[in-house]
């Protein structure tokens, strides 16, 4: 069986445990990109010990959770004719700048994020489509490198591509986030008075 990409001499079960502890980084590296990103522009400068320290346990426990609720949903949304998944993207986009930034627990988060969402899907709708295309056709870098016979090649220039892509697509959506949640606030103030 031919095989692609880099391949680790491991057990399945060593590849299991560092599978798990893979997402369990991820998650508390999405926090602290989240709060990182979602500070003003002057700040960014520094990075201050609260990115990584506030209720970082909680706050990894609810990543890893919402995550899970996410990919579930959006999955079964894609296969049920791709629209309902394009939906559900959008409408939990920013669960994890509520998580990070807020530190609201699961519920909280994928109900705030529905709502930051809410009158702007369409918009949202074409930044996730665009974004989904973009990372295509990354995704295809390696799959040509494959064909022509340098597989590694392939691998470390897709992982250069998205590590210099991933900084403006969060810098984005953490703009978004930033701009919608001010606007949440906005029209809470103006309907309480």
């Amino acid at each position: 069986m031919e095989q692609f990409g880099l391949i680790l001499p491991i057990s399945g079960s060593v590849a299991g445990i560092l599978l798990l502890g893979t997402y369990l980084v991820m998650a508390v590296y999405f926090v602290v990109v989240a709060r990182a990103f979602a500070r003003p522009a002057h700040k960014l400068s520094s990075i201050p010990s609260e990115l990584y320290s506030r209720r970082i346990g909680r706050a990894t426990l609810s990543m890893i959770v919402a995550g899970i609720i996410v990919f579930v949903s959006i999955m079964i949304g894609f296969f049920l004719l791709i629209i309902p998944g394009i939906f559900l993207s959008v409408c939990f986009l920013f669960f994890l700048f509520v998580i990070g930034v807020e530190d609201r627990g699961v519920i909280a988060s994928l109900r705030e994020s529905w709502d930051l969402s809410r009158g702007n899907r369409l918009k949202l709708a074409v930044v996730v489509v665009f974004l989904g295309a973009i990372g295509a056709s990354i995704g295809m870098i390696g799959a040509i490198f494959e064909l022509i016979g340098v597989p590694v090649a392939g691998d470390l220039l897709s992982i250069l591509v998205n590590a210099v892509l991933f900084i403006f697509i969060y810098g984005l959506l953490a703009d978004a986030y930033l701009q919608l949640s001010g606007e949440s606030e906005r029209k809470g103030v103006s309907d309480a008075l």
